[in-house]
């Protein structure tokens, strides 16, 4: 009897374990389940998106400025030579030269020389017929032939120890004369300087420079004649007073008469020679530039 209890005793706790390897067999499923579905239901979390590096600026576009175009064209007419020695037949050429590029700088202008129009039909008939006598109306026919808009014409003339370039700019539309200018030099070298001043100055550009040669030499020659003239009359006093004095013969009247004239006679002498040195260093200066 007491190995039948204790065989039921043992068949009972095997009950047990057998019951509860069941219960917990039929809930593991379960759980995994829940489990599974609490995984699925949880939000997905997105990858951080990876840095991006801007991307660099394009470089800065440059609209190139619109060419400039000529709106108006001046003809300039070689300067007529008056008064210049054979020998100088090239001048009037060159100061032409100077003189259309002074005008073709300052006025923004299609310039015409003498280069551009040598072979312009009937330019050479109208300059024929002009010959030497470059009037206004010779000017507005050369003009028309040439098709332009302006002209100009000039001429280089020599007197003396001076030479003057002068010129007018004839405006073919309304027939009328602009403008004149002209520079006078009494220096060979100044002559390019004065052409180019001549062109600047027809159309209303001037410069403000330091004393022309012509201005320095005028200047210098009036001093040193002035001062030649008060030295000289000066000595011829100063001289006739040192004479009246040592003669035996003059009266005591004239001696005192060139006492009171002989010493201001002097000083007049010396500051005729100061002013005729001063004119001769102007006249100096003039020729250097």
């Amino acid at each position: 009897m007491p190995v039948v209890r204790q065989c039921l005793a043992r068949v009972g706790s095997l009950r047990v374990v057998a019951l509860w390897v069941v219960v917990v067999g039929a809930h593991v499923p379960a759980l995994a389940r829940v489990e599974q579905s609490a995984v699925s239901s949880a939000p997905a979390t997105k990858p951080a998106p990876a840095p991006t590096t801007p991307a660099p600026a394009p470089p800065p576009t440059t609209t190139p400025a619109p060419a400039t175009t000529m709106t108006c064209s001046v003809a300039v007419l070689d300067l007529e030579a008056q008064g210049l020695a054979a020998n100088e037949a090239h001048v009037p050429r060159v100061l032409t030269e100077a003189l259309a590029a002074s005008v073709a700088d300052v006025s923004h202008c299609a310039v015409v020389t003498r280069s551009d129009i040598a072979s312009m039909i009937g330019f050479e008939a109208e300059r024929q017929a002009c010959g030497a006598d470059m009037s206004d109306s010779c000017l507005a026919e050369i003009g028309s032939a040439l098709g332009v808009e302006r002209i100009v014409g000039g001429a280089v003339a020599r007197v003396g120890s001076s030479t003057t370039v002068t010129a007018r700019l004839m405006n073919l539309t309304t027939g009328r004369v602009e403008q004149r200018a002209e520079r006078t030099v009494y220096v060979d070298a100044r002559l390019r300087e004065a052409a180019q001043q001549v062109g600047r100055a027809l159309f209303g550009v001037t410069t403000t420079t330091a004393p022309s040669s012509a201005a320095l030499f005028s200047t210098g020659v009036a001093a040193a004649g002035g001062g030649g003239a008060l030295a000289l009359g000066g000595g011829l006093v100063a001289l006739v007073a040192e004479g009246a004095l040592a003669s035996a013969d003059a009266t005591r009247e004239f001696k005192d008469g060139a006492r009171v004239v002989g010493a201001p006679a002097v000083v007049v002498a010396g500051v005729g020679v100061v002013v005729a040195s001063v004119g001769g260093v102007l006249i100096a200066v003039a020729g250097k530039e």
